[in-house]
């Protein structure tokens, strides 16, 4: 209930004060982690699609499956006038319901006051930025108190294959097997995939970035959609989504 309070409080702050009228809601939309509209079943957010003269405002909503808040984000983005940057609002909580991150953004640029709180939902750092380069920084401890940021206050880790590169190595070398056709007809090459590890290790979203052969191709997908469960990136302390790229190398020897 409280993190529904959160969610209407932040969504009904754009209009405290003014002049209610009603905002035409055009859809609901489900988005994958490329942001590209997917059956629900598929979806790792849902978008609320609005329009006002002048202006569309998307709302979208990470959760859980049990419905708990993950992030939100506010989207304006105008349709009028020569500036049609977005303007982005995202609120992030953490896995135990305390608030993680508030930051601002223009485009695709970190833009004003990036807000990073501790596990207990105190805050920990505020970085001022403009349009991606950051201005300043003041970190805090868990009393309050201000003092000077590490490079740990930053830190970031990319997620891992169980085993590490040596074990990924090792699990394509035993897992690919070279297609018939391909090797009928002499196809040889690399295959880039990319794919989103989500929060949870999981593989999600798996495409194709570099195609070599359709064979080749199925292979490669296939192989990547059988990988094991990952050691999911963290960022400021908390797990995150990471898209990642792995290439495949087919050779005849």
């Amino acid at each position: 209930m409280k993190s529904l309070w959160l969610l209407m409080s932040m969504l009904g702050a754009a209009g405290a004060g003014a002049a209610q009228s009603p905002v035409p809601v055009k859809a609901t939309l489900f988005h994958n982690y490329w942001s590209e509209e997917v059956p629900q079943a598929a979806a790792a957010y849902r978008v609320q699609r609005l329009e006002t003269p002048g202006q569309v405002r998307l709302d979208s909503v990470f959760a859980t499956a049990s419905n708990r808040l993950l992030r939100v984000s506010r989207t304006l983005w105008p349709t009028t006038g020569s500036d049609t940057l977005t303007t982005t609002i995202t609120t992030r909580w953490r896995a135990n319901g305390a608030l993680f991150v508030v930051h601002s953004e223009l485009g695709s640029q970190w833009h004003g006051t990036y807000n990073c709180f501790d596990g207990a939902g105190r805050l920990k750092r505020t970085t001022v930025y403009e349009r991606g380069r950051e201005l300043s920084s003041q970190c805090y401890d868990e009393t309050g108190t201000a003092r000077p940021c590490t490079g740990a206050e930053y830190s970031e880790q990319m997620p891992t294959f169980p085993g590490g590169m040596n074990g990924m190595l090792a699990y394509l070398g035993r897992s690919i097997r070279y297609p018939a056709a391909a090797l009928k007809t002499g196809k040889q090459g690399k295959v880039l995939v990319e794919f989103y590890v989500t929060e949870t290790g999981d593989i999600r979203d798996i495409r194709l970035k570099q195609s070599v052969s359709a064979a080749l191709d199925a292979e490669a997908l296939r192989v990547i959609e059988a990988m094991p469960r990952w050691e999911p990136g963290v960022q400021d302390g908390e797990r995150v989504p990471v898209r990642y790229t792995v290439p495949i190398t087919f050779a005849i020897r």
